[in-house]
């Protein structure tokens, strides 16, 4: 099964000491995700097929990072993601739409080599509908048709250890004119 390539590109820019502003665009080929034959693995013959159809996706976003102090991150960012899955191919399996993504975070710098983050997102997804009638690549023998109201969220935590012991860089020092 070829999976999908995915292109990324990023951005950020530090503002001041403090502040720091990121952006990116991300595509994903899902239309490679055409007709995908299920196979047996006792015989290898071809069972049945998922009948995808996708399009590509995309996904934008913005965001921001506050440095407190030398041990406080603080994060929040925004993004769009147009879905691959249309109207016309959705289905019950995946009652797929378009979202916005809302997320906040923080970093906790405990020493050089230790740091705890945390992170929130809450994604906003339209209310889909599901209309497996003649037309969808799904549609079988009787219609069904439905309306999805899918939530997502999504809480990450996590602890990094440098195994090394980093080297903090020498501040240059600072030449005032008068």
């Amino acid at each position: 099964m070829n999976l999908p390539e995915v292109v990324s590109v990023g951005i950020s820019q530090r503002l001041s000491p403090q502040w720091k502003v990121m952006a990116g665009v991300e595509w994903t080929n899902w239309s490679r995700l055409n007709v995908v034959p299920v196979t047996s693995a006792a015989t290898g013959l071809a069972v049945t097929a998922l009948p995808f159809s996708y399009r590509d996706g995309w996904f934008a976003s913005v965001g921001a990072e506050y440095q407190v102090n030398e041990q406080l991150a603080l994060r929040a960012g925004l993004g769009y993601e147009w879905s691959p899955i249309t109207d016309r191919t959705r289905d019950v399996r995946i009652p797929d739409n378009d979202r916005f993504w809302a997320s906040i975070g923080a970093t906790y710098q405990w020493n050089d080599q230790l740091s705890f983050d945390i992170g929130y997102t809450h994604i906003f997804v339209k209310d889909t509908d599901i209309r497996l009638v003649p037309g969808n690549p799904q549609f079988s023998a009787l219609p069904f048709v439905a309306e999805s109201k899918p939530t997502v969220d999504i809480v990450s935590v996590a602890l990094k250890y440098r195994w090394d012991k980093p080297e903090r860089p020498i501040p240059a020092p600072v030449v005032r004119k008068y």
